[in-house]
């Protein structure tokens, strides 16, 4: 080749190698001094796909409250809202669907804490549901990225990561935490600030905002090695003064050393600093005492400067302590900080919008906005917004009725593990309907949510038990389920109990052989 033909050879490798390759940093190539720079773009999978809008048929209307957000789900208990669609269980024989309760799911917090909620939020059913796919699922591509010519480290991928999104390159950080976790899966400087830079920049598309992202990465960071977890924290230590490192140290030390106190003081340290995740997290530990004194005040006024700052799960979690808490409840103010959230974007704040407008309160009553904010949410793959969509596509609320697409719903709720859609899918399969009627089929959706401790699905199981449908008879479990239902609010459980006396004690006593 002549020295001219090859030059214009060797300028095109170049320039085809920087189409190819990621934009790290305007001032890189630059300071690499004409280097050959080659960084082929990888993409991590985390998970299932989103899924689509959830839906609930239970025993009875269930509103839910719960706490979601940061760093899991926790839910609170709370006496069920809205309609009630009881009917006596003594009617089951003849017509086994009226006496089943639909399930309905209402406002959820945001909180920067796991919780064993979470895990059985992913419980499945056993016989009813496909597996989860593989964790860490990769789309195809390279193995591992180059970077300078060679093969690169997690280390060097995650440090540039954390610097563009210091530096607000966003594509770039985006990029780059996911070639870190391509070279190393448990990599936790890569998975903790991947996950809490997806949540400082939500809007960033076309990413799905959906929570099983979140709960792979934590699951990611949790499962490296003590060593691995003392190299991360060394690498924040490094640079303690940074805001970032600080927050990502409370997030290190609270969630995966479990010293809740400690990572407390460095939330606090950001949030001084005025780091909106950090005011959330320092927020969330003194709404539930969680490394310091249980102060609901002060984490009203964390949230507050939190959501100033542009933080939706703050927004959200103002809604709920202005629509839950007696010393600070004000309907006027919950409904302004719902609004905010679901400007922004944040799913549980659209759903949890969507239960007051589809019940009037404190706002105009209105089908067609509740629908909207539902769908919105279930669309970023809220649960309990699935379950509320398919609960009015079921009814035929303020839409045509779809029964087909409600079971869609419900089933994709169901995998996730809520406890109201897979009680809401036995009662389809216990009454036929949108299926063939299957006993079977039904009782082990009550089962997976009974194990949930959910008193609508307690109550449906026991009377299966006491019928022999599905299963066999069983009186003294029938009885067990009822009184567990009962002790937890469920009046309807306590009603049936009192109209069966002692016939269904008599069962009882001779099912055990013991005298009552």
């Amino acid at each position: 080749l002549s020295s001219c033909s090859l030059s214009r050879s060797l300028a095109h490798t170049h320039k085809l190698f920087f189409s190819l390759s990621l934009s790290l940093s305007p001032s890189l190539p630059h300071s690499l001094s004409g280097a050959l720079f080659f960084f082929m773009p990888v993409q991590c999978h985390f998970g299932t796909p989103p899924p689509s809008p959830r839906s609930s048929t239970a025993l009875s209307m269930e509103h839910h409250d719960g706490v979601t957000g940061m760093d899991g789900v926790v839910d609170e208990s709370s006496t069920p809202a809205g309609l009630q669609l009881v009917l006596h269980a003594s009617s089951l024989p003849s017509s086994p669907g009226r006496h089943h309760q639909r399930s309905h799911s209402n406002s959820q917090y945001t909180t920067n804490s796991s919780s064993s909620a979470n895990a059985n939020s992913r419980r499945h059913l056993t016989g009813t549901s496909q597996q989860r796919q593989p964790k860490h699922r990769m789309r195809p591509g390279v193995e591992r990225p180059l970077f300078m010519g060679a093969l690169c480290t997690a280390d060097t991928l995650a440090v540039r990561a954390l610097a563009c999104w210091k530096q607000s390159e966003y594509d770039s950080a985006l990029q780059l935490f996911e070639g870190a976790l391509r070279c190393e899966a448990n990599h936790v400087v890569a998975a903790l600030g991947y996950r809490y830079f997806l949540r400082d920049k939500p809007t960033l598309a076309p990413r799905p905002r959906d929570r099983h992202i979140d709960d792979e990465l934590l699951e990611r960071a949790q499962a490296a090695s003590p060593q691995q977890l003392s190299a991360a924290k060394t690498f924040f230590l490094q640079d303690q003064a940074d805001i970032t490192n600080q927050f990502l140290l409370g997030v290190l030390e609270k969630k995966l050393l479990n010293d809740a106190r400690r990572g407390a003081n460095w939330y606090k340290r950001a949030a001084d600093a005025g780091n909106h995740l950090a005011l959330f997290n320092l927020g969330w530990c003194y709404h539930t005492g969680d490394g310091v004194p249980k102060d609901r005040s002060r984490a009203v006024q964390l949230y507050k400067q939190s959501a100033a700052l542009g933080n939706a799960w703050a927004c959200n979690n103002l809604g709920v302590c202005f629509e839950r808490h007696a010393e600070v409840r004000d309907v006027d103010q919950a409904i302004r900080y719902y609004e905010a959230g679901a400007e922004l974007g944040n799913p549980l704040a659209q759903c949890n919008l969507g239960v007051l407008v589809e019940r009037g309160e404190g706002v105009e009553r209105s089908l067609s906005r509740c629908l909207e904010l539902y769908r919105q949410s279930a669309d970023q793959g809220y649960a309990a917004a699935q379950n509320n969509l398919a609960v009015l596509l079921e009814r035929g609320e303020g839409l045509m009725r779809d029964v087909q697409e409600a079971i869609r719903l419900y089933t994709l709720a169901a995998a996730q593990g809520l406890a109201r859609a897979q009680t809401n899918l036995g009662v389809l399969h216990h009454t036929g309907t949108g299926f063939p009627r299957n006993p079977r089929k039904a009782t082990e959706y009550y089962r997976a949510a009974a194990s949930q401790a959910n008193p609508w699905a307690m109550f449906n199981l026991a009377l299966c038990y006491e019928n022999g449908e599905g299963t066999a008879r069983d009186a003294a479990e029938a009885v067990r389920l009822l009184r567990a239902a009962a002790a937890m609010g469920y009046t309807v459980a306590d009603e049936l109990l009192a109209s069966r006396g002692f016939s269904f004690l008599d069962s009882v006593n001779q099912s055990t052989g013991s005298a009552h």
